[in-house]
């Protein structure tokens, strides 16, 4: 035995790691304690006594006693790898990182550190590096199924789906027990409008992991896209599996709206404060809430109405401030500068409203209340949904006689929106409109491709105001799902809006060719489910039905 070996704490060591391995925690814990009393630099027993410790649930306990470990064990591999899977999984993931790049300069051939690395990467928002370290993975190790799997993660959030989809079946291939990669390959599928693969990749993940919430979720997301009646059943088995998380409250409120059953659906909706994605926080007010709820009268009073998403739902919910000022109390309205000028037209054709744009300084008031929680303030249903505003002073209509139908188009959404994709209308599908004769064209997209130049006249539009006033001008409106569609249903012009199979809650169920919100607008909708087409083919026959409803309208207005 050597001269410095420390033999009461070496003979102690093999004693606790026996209890160990005979799986006697509590009298292993206590043995390898006895090992650190003689000796508490020793790195095997540190890294035995922190994994107890972290199996305990004591993370605090455990991660100081894992960098005792690592300090007295710098280039021990499985206390650097427990390390870095420990801080992993605290939701660490540099010091995750830090970790298992150390664990890979002491040994570069193992295939399960580079995936974890990748991992860490891939969390701090590196996908190249990502990427480079989950293909060394699978150099080392190409029947790895969980690096092809975090390889697709990484290419689907890049955009290549084609790539992504390949990864999941070659990881499915090698471990068909697999439910995230069911599930990853769903989102990919859906990405590339493949809803009915989609839908059976979700199936096949929850099958197999009845109790996960995040697959029962995916599931009933994805049914609810495609107005699935099990959809509702199935996002309400997601919040039953885990209640807290706002996002599967925020897919049942939408599947809810959908259908019309607003008392459900706005109860479910006031959840959205609490997401983390693409949401807006709730500004952090010291005035109170204001819900219509008992002991909350406001007549007298100064409530902010203020705005907290998109420019169509500013329009869209407009409508209740009246309601608001009917209870009696000053109005201010906080909208988006780009609707601040339109906004304030309105307000001087009313009382007690004041109109400011967000971010500049807001007057003193009382109350405060998200535009989009007035629905469920004044219990709003389907059958007392109220009228939306005309925003400017009406308008006399001209005879229109012999003259060309004027036309308005917006054939784009905000690029940013989540499913802008399918909402937009490839500039090549709308080619066979402007062939329909007695048409003239007036583009109301704004930051168009320059293409439509050559096809119909280009006023200027700096803000929504200019907007309006171009609308008032014209016989009918065709636009997407867009602030367009919401702004020119409010001011009561003719509107035709195209519509994408999965379309938003708002437009309710396939079959609908009117909306509850805007009953006088027309809903052109796309009829079949995506399977991976091309988007010009899946609004061919919509543009189709346009062709023939502006032909028809021609005739009619030139006989009136």
């Amino acid at each position: 035995m050597p001269a410095d070996a420390n033999y009461p704490a070496m003979k102690l060591l093999q004693l606790a790691v026996g209890e160990l391995q005979a799986g006697r925690i509590a009298e292993a814990e206590a043995g390898f304690q006895k090992v650190l009393a003689h000796e508490p630099a020793n790195g095997l027993a540190l890294h035995q006594v922190g994994l107890i410790a972290y199996k305990r649930g004591d993370g605090a306990a455990a991660r100081g006693l894992l960098e005792r470990a690592v300090a007295a064990e710098p280039t021990n591999l499985a206390v650097l790898t427990s390390y870095g899977v420990m801080l992993h999984e605290m939701s660490q993931p540099r010091e995750a990182l830090e970790a298992f790049l150390r664990a890979l300069a002491v040994d570069s051939a193992q295939a399960e550190i580079w995936n974890a690395a990748g991992i860490c990467f891939q969390e701090i928002a590196q996908p190249v590096k990502a990427m480079e370290f989950y293909l060394r993975a699978l150099t080392l190790q190409p029947e790895y199924p969980e690096a092809l799997n975090n390889m697709g993660v990484v290419l689907t959030q890049e955009g290549d789906n084609d790539a992504a989809i390949e990864h999941f079946r070659s990881a499915l291939a090698l471990q068909q027990g697999y439910p995230d990669c069911y599930s990853n390959l769903g989102v990919a599928l859906r990405n590339r409008f493949e809803y009915a693969e989609a839908i059976a990749a979700f199936r096949e993940g929850f099958r197999l992991r009845p109790d996960r919430a995040d697959l029962a979720g995916a599931l009933g997301e994805a049914l609810s896209l495609i107005y699935d009646d099990e959809a509702e059943a199935m996002l309400r088995r997601g919040v039953e599996l885990q209640p807290g998380d706002p996002e599967k409250h925020w897919n049942l409120a939408l599947e809810l709206l959908k259908q019309g059953n607003y008392a459900a659906g706005w109860q479910e909706y006031e959840w959205r404060w609490k997401r983390t994605r693409d949401q807006t926080p709730l500004p952090a007010f010291t005035q109170p809430y204001w819900r219509n709820e008992a002991g909350q009268e406001i007549a007298g009073k100064t409530i902010l109405l203020h705005a907290e998403q998109g420019f169509g739902d500013t329009l869209q919910f407009l409508r209740y401030v009246s309601m608001v000022r009917g209870l009696g109390a000053q109005v201010v309205l906080e909208v988006q500068p780009e609707l601040k000028r339109l906004v304030e037209v309105y307000a001087r054709q009313k009382d007690g409203v004041t109109v400011i744009a967000t971010g500049e300084a807001r007057p003193a008031f009382d109350w405060h209340i998200p535009l989009m929680s007035l629905p469920p303030a004044f219990a709003t249903t389907l059958e007392n949904i109220p009228a939306p505003v005309r925003l400017l002073p009406a308008v006399t209509e001209a005879r229109r006689g012999d003259k060309a139908l004027r036309v308005g188009l917006a054939w784009a959404g905000n690029r940013a929106h989540a499913r802008d994709r399918e909402r937009t209308v490839p500039w090549e599908a709308l080619l066979p409109l402007f062939d329909v004769p007695g048409c003239e064209w007036v583009s109301l997209q704004v930051g168009g491709t320059g293409a439509e130049q050559a096809w119909m006249e280009q006023p200027l539009l700096s803000d929504f105001l200019d907007t309006a006033r171009v609308i008032d001008t014209l016989d009918v409106v065709l636009c997407v799902d867009s602030a367009v569609a919401h702004l020119a249903a409010s001011l009561g012009a003719r509107t035709w809006i195209l519509l994408p199979y999965v379309a938003d809650w708002r437009w309710m169920r396939p079959g609908d060719s009117k909306s509850p919100w805007y009953p006088q607008a027309r809903l052109f909708r796309q009829k079949k489910l995506p399977a991976g087409e091309a988007q010009a083919e899946l609004w061919k026959p919509v543009i189709e039905d346009v062709e023939k409803a502006l032909i028809a309208l021609r005739e009619a207005l030139l006989w009136d």
